[in-house]
């Protein structure tokens, strides 16, 4: 009676450190999906915020000038000084004034050659 007795403790001794090992195991996976639930309701709030400022600006109506990073070297505003300014130039020589084309345009003939 006693022998069983005893056997019977020791097994009950083992099922509760069985038990006692899975609970901490438990215990670490319930703390590892709370930091991760943490961290994901973090992130949804984020691109709540998100979302929310990019459907404000789709109302908002944007002032001329932003139209994103400002250039490093701005030209000068205003009208440019000289004669020759614009799409036609003075010729001297003659009087008169000329068409002119500007520098950038690849098929433009030479001012000299119109002249």
């Amino acid at each position: 009676m006693v022998a069983s007795w005893r056997a019977s403790r020791e097994k009950l001794i083992e099922e509760l450190e069985r038990q006692e090992r899975e609970n901490e195991q438990l215990r670490r996976e319930r703390d590892r999906y709370r930091q991760e639930r943490d961290r994901l309701r973090k992130k949804i709030e984020r691109l709540e915020d998100d979302l929310d400022e990019a459907r404000r600006a789709l109302h908002r109506q944007a002032a001329p000038f932003s139209r994103g990073t400002p250039r490093r070297r701005p030209c000068r505003p205003g009208r440019k000084a000289g004669v020759a300014y614009g799409r036609k130039a003075l010729d001297r020589s003659r009087g008169r004034s000329m068409n002119v084309t500007r520098r950038r345009c690849r098929l433009a003939a030479p001012i000299a050659a119109a002249a």
